[in-house]
């Protein structure tokens, strides 16, 4: 992935959330590239978006926006059923929008959130306990303030187990993580 022409995605994205106050996170790889790293991973190959709708059309508004700036629009997954994530949780409706530009991939995962299993899934392959997306904080890149999920800790360990920290140039996407521990089981202290 070409870093430059990536943080000039990263940018447009910034624009047209905040814009239209579409509440969203840094999500995956993209998170786990700017938390420990500072950048996008070398080997990363996307930029991961969480969003958490609101009673806004925020698919409308995305895909309007995004035709505008030239980007591609990929797919869209709407099961006409819900579906089981790896952890059990039905999703309904939408889960996932994706464009793309300059041959990068724009993922957002649409959160939906089940108190139940006291997390919130971010489509079938990555996921977040709900209390990290309660309350979402700051990390400036180049001068940019994006969101990412609070307390980051916990996200992190949520995603990719505990060696979070350690790169990994295999990497290819949270649910095949080789630190992570098997996806039904909780971690401890994470469950609120």
């Amino acid at each position: 992935m070409d870093i430059e022409k990536a943080h000039i995605i990263l940018k447009d994205l910034h624009k047209i959330l905040n814009k239209y106050n579409i509440k969203y996170f840094l999500a995956c790889g993209t998170c786990l590239g700017f938390v420990r790293d500072g950048e996008f991973m070398k080997w990363d190959r996307d930029i991961d978006i969480g969003i958490i709708p609101e009673k806004k059309p925020f698919e409308r508004i995305i895909y309007r926006e995004m035709i505008k700036l030239g980007y591609e629009f990929n797919k869209k997954t709407v099961p006409r059923k819900s579906h089981r994530d790896a952890i059990g949780m039905e999703i309904p409706l939408i889960s996932f929008i994706q464009f793309s530009k300059y041959k990068i991939d724009v993922d957002f995962y649409i959160c939906h959130f089940n108190n139940k299993h006291t997390r919130c899934a971010l489509g079938r392959k990555c996921s977040a306990p709900v209390h990290c997306l309660d309350e979402l904080k700051n990390i400036d890149i180049r001068g940019l303030s994006y969101n990412i999920p609070n307390p980051i800790e916990d996200y992190m360990i949520w995603n990719f187990g505990k060696g979070w920290k350690i790169p990994d140039k295999e990497f290819k996407s949270a649910s095949e993580c080789k630190y992570r521990a098997h996806p039904n089981i909780a971690y401890e202290g994470l469950e609120k």
